[in-house]
């Protein structure tokens, strides 16, 4: 349950399910922080070209390190998880990142988990 009102994906119409649908391509599930946007997609897409100008000068590995790091300064539980998840998904070991997660923190989707 959310803590503010978003919109479900069931319900969007218009800008909103446009950015449902582009996050759902890119991922294969629209993540909690898309719908955090919902009432504000403007703000979303304005979030996202900050994103792709930084991921333009990055590889991927730096990027989550970076990402990971920043969220565990942080202490933000969802984003840690969300970016060591990259990294597992990238093969790349929490041993190369010095980061361990707590026993109750999941693994990721199956649909993101490495084959």
């Amino acid at each position: 349950m959310a803590f503010i009102r978003t919109i479900p994906v069931t319900e969007a119409s218009g800008e909103v399910r446009d950015m449902y649908e582009r996050t759902q391509a890119s991922l294969g599930y629209v993540p909690n922080y898309a719908q955090a946007f919902s009432l504000r997609p403007a703000v979303m897409a304005a979030w996202s070209n900050l994103l792709s100008s930084i991921r333009a000068n990055l590889d991927p590995r730096r990027y989550e390190l970076v990402t990971l790091a920043a969220a565990r300064a942080l202490h933000s539980s969802y984003c840690s998880l969300a970016h060591a998840s990259a990294l597992a998904c990238a093969n790349i070991s929490t041993r190369q990142t010095n980061w361990h997660p707590s026993p109750e923190i999941s693994r990721p989707p199956a649909s993101r988990r490495p084959t």
